[in-house]
């Protein structure tokens, strides 16, 4: 997925977000956006996601534009093939893992729907907690719904908000390493935005460095 960005989103009492990249982010590979607190990562993945808009710009994917905007000429597209995990974007306590699944494919045929909840299920190892209510699972079980969720309607991009901020600091390798499972098995491309306190380029990792709302260099894997 080649991906190639030049936009301008003005923040309150931040620096605003002026990010200019090319990058080719591999199908089946984890790619990092790291940064300090308040860099502009979240915007940038929500832009990226279409939930927030650009002021100005170009987004363009594999050819195909996502957002133009030139002075009054505004051209948009939200049939991206993109999902995200965010912090607040919460699992409903009351509901099962099932429903959960299911409500991520509300417009899959009920068949194929039935079946894909069913592999998604053997693939988090939650077979025998189908019924269970969200809040009656553990934090890593909420992590691993969460993970399945954003991966249900097999999008070609799934963005990542820092998704170990909860975790356990000796929880995170594995989890990360399960993280990189689930993708490349599922053949997407994975965004994964991280506070940046962590070594990384460890396996090849394509790493995005922001700062105060701009992207300072590609670091290629």
């Amino acid at each position: 997925m080649f991906m190639q960005t030049q936009i301008v989103k003005e923040r309150t009492n931040k620096p605003p977000i002026n990010a200019s990249f090319q990058v080719n982010l591999k199908r089946g590979r984890v790619s990092f956006l790291v940064g300090p607190p308040g860099s502009g990562k979240s915007t940038l993945l929500r832009i990226l996601l279409g939930s927030q808009r650009p002021d100005q710009g170009l987004i363009a994917v594999d050819g195909k534009i996502w957002f133009h905007r030139d002075g009054g000429r505004l051209i948009e597209t939200l049939d991206r093939s993109v999902s995200g995990m965010f912090a607040d974007d919460l699992l409903p306590r009351h509901q099962t893992v099932q429903a959960i699944l299911a409500r991520a494919l509300s417009l899959w045929p009920p068949p194929a729907r039935a079946r894909r909840v069913a592999a998604l299920l053997e693939r988090i190892g939650m077979q025998r907690l189908a019924k269970r209510r969200v809040l009656d699972l553990s934090l890593e079980q909420c992590w691993r719904l969460a993970m399945a969720r954003a991966l249900a309607p097999k999008p070609r991009l799934v963005l990542l908000d820092e998704p170990f901020a909860l975790s356990a600091p000796g929880k995170v390798e594995s989890l990360e390493s399960e993280l990189r499972v689930m993708v490349r098995e599922e053949g997407a491309s994975a965004l994964l935005s991280d506070a940046g306190d962590r070594p990384r380029n460890r396996q090849g990792d394509l790493i995005l460095p922001m700062n105060e709302g701009r992207i300072q260099r590609v670091i290629a894997g």
